[in-house]
């Protein structure tokens, strides 16, 4: 849909520092002004667009993120290649030696190069990839072939050696920009050209570094890849030897699957934060279902008490192969001491309060959904419906309610709010005297206003105001637009916080004291 442009910034001017190919073609490239970049690539989109500009998504840098992700993308890839390392920033060497078998079955060397480009294209990569006989010239290969060689483009074919990397630039050696900077000084360019220089000069003019960038290419000197481990699943599987129609057997399966996992979570002193029950349906492919905990756990009891409901949903009509237990999310137990006199402190120490209610949270959920169980969500925001949120409970934490507090005793809450609070406001008829609510209908009762306060006008953010007036507009959404906020007591009964709406200019109830 656009262009993006990931920047950082660099002694106060902020540099572009990678972007897509797509925007390489219009003329930008790494180590650029932001603002040059953004000029280039709106330029070149005007035209394409009708005159408008084309549209451009900025992102700031950050290095430790694109090391970890680079790191997960390194981890999924283990299903091509038995070892896998990290190369530099923004590569991924794979060391295929081994699989020719697996490989022959599968379209040889291209096309576990196609399955490979085929699969990053999904996760939303654009992937080069090369196969050599050695790291450096498959990495050399892969950066700045650019189509050559003979057959594929993206295979250096096996026994041609260090020769074949003869026309490729002396950058795709993994030398120091010092060392570049003085080749390029003598005009060498390429790496047959820094091949056609004495040997034996090469250290004493420019460190030993060349010389061992060479013999690596060549492979004279092997080069290690630091492997990455496949990441730690917790799972347990169990398969019958025919379809399986007793919820009864299910259940004793589970069980004992449940004990597996539980041991494999105490090995590793985690507990759990999500538990994901598969079962294998024949002729109907397979049955996924999940739950999620509001506190890390591996107590059998409480993992059990969030399984039964998912045993239950399981469907037995046509039986099932096999079941499995997978724990997808998984979150480090923070040890606490017990008692060390049995009846010493009647009152439960903080963490079992804590407990119980993750423990409660996580039945409900197990068996009415996700959604089920919610709490106060707020926001630092002077928008009544951000600061009475509710949000789906994702951790039994305090410091939600703590926040909370700490929100209305800062003063950024203009004013009391309401005990009670409706949601969706409540249409109501009101009418005024020189701009103040004198009386009030409410479902048929009228009711006369004996005392009010206001007006407190509040709107959502300036840069939201168009795009959510447009919303409410389309879906009758009168907590978009501008409001104008009343606290009137009626005579006889509770104080009422009600709002005029700018959207349609009519009067709401959105909440009561008590």
């Amino acid at each position: 849909p656009g262009v993006v442009l990931v920047f950082e910034e660099r002694r106060g001017r902020r540099m572009v520092v990678d972007c897509c190919s797509r925007a390489r073609m219009q003329g930008v490239i790494p180590g650029m002004v932001l603002s040059e970049a953004q000029a280039l690539v709106g330029a070149a989109e005007a035209p394409r667009a009708g005159g408008a500009a084309g549209r451009v998504v900025v992102a700031k840098s950050s290095p430790d993120r694109v090391a970890r992700a680079l790191r997960r993308l390194g981890e999924w890839s283990l299903r091509f290649a038995p070892v896998v390392g990290i190369d530099g920033v923004d590569g991924l060497l794979l060391d295929i030696r081994g699989c020719e078998r697996w490989m022959a079955a599968r379209g040889g060397e291209a096309g576990l190069l196609d399955r490979i480009e085929a699969s990053f294209r999904r996760r939303g990569f654009d992937a080069r990839v090369a196969i050599a006989d050695t790291v450096p010239a498959a990495r050399a290969w892969c950066r700045h072939a650019r189509g050559k060689g003979l057959g594929d483009p993206r295979i250096l074919p096996a026994g041609h050696g260090i020769a074949s990397l003869d026309g490729l630039p002396v950058e795709g050696l993994r030398l120091d920009p010092v060392i570049l900077e003085r080749l390029r000084e003598i005009r060498v360019r390429s790496i047959g050209e820094l091949r056609s220089l004495p040997r034996m000069t090469l250290p004493s003019r420019y460190g030993p570094a060349v010389l061992l960038e060479l013999d690596r290419a060549s492979g004279r000197v092997p080069v290690s890849i630091d492997r990455l481990q496949p990441p730690r699943r917790f799972a347990a599987e169990r398969r019958f030897a025919g379809p399986v129609e007793s919820r009864d057997v299910i259940e004793l399966a589970v069980v004992e699957l449940l004990e597996a996992v539980q041991e494999q979570l105490r090995r590793a002193g985690c507990g759990a934060r999500m538990l994901r029950l598969r079962g294998v349906i024949p002729d109907a492919g397979e049955w996924t279902d999940s739950v999620e905990f509001a506190r890390a756990t591996r107590r059998p009891a409480r993992l059990w008490t969030v399984l039964g409901p998912l045993v239950e949903r399981l469907p037995l009509d046509g039986g099932i192969d096999a079941i499995r237990l997978e724990v997808p999310r998984r979150g480090r137990l923070r040890h606490r001491t017990g008692r060390m006199i049995a009846g010493v402190g009647s009152e439960p120490v903080d963490a079992d309060r804590e407990e119980d209610r993750a423990s409660f949270a996580d039945a409900i959920r197990a068996r009415f959904g996700r959604d089920s169980v919610r709490r106060f969500d707020p926001a630092p925001s002077h928008v009544p419906e951000e600061q009475n949120r509710l949000s789906p409970i994702v951790a039994i934490e305090p410091a939600a309610v703590r926040w909370r507090e700490a929100i209305v005793e800062s003063g950024s809450v203009p004013g009391r709010r309401p005990d009670s609070w409706i949601d969706p406001p409540m249409p109501i008829d009101v009418e005024a005297r020189d701009g103040v609510p004198d009386r009030i209908r409410i479902r048929g009762a009228e009711l006369p206003v004996a005392e009010a306060a206001g007006p407190e006008p509040v709107g959502i953010p300036w840069w939201r105001f168009e795009a959510g007036m447009k919303r409410g507009m389309e879906r009758g959404d009168v907590t978009v637009g501008r409001r104008t906020y009343w606290r009137a007591r009626v005579e006889g009964g509770p104080a009422l916080w009600m709002f005029h709406a700018s959207v349609d200019g009519g009067w709401y109830l959105q909440g009561t004291w008590s």
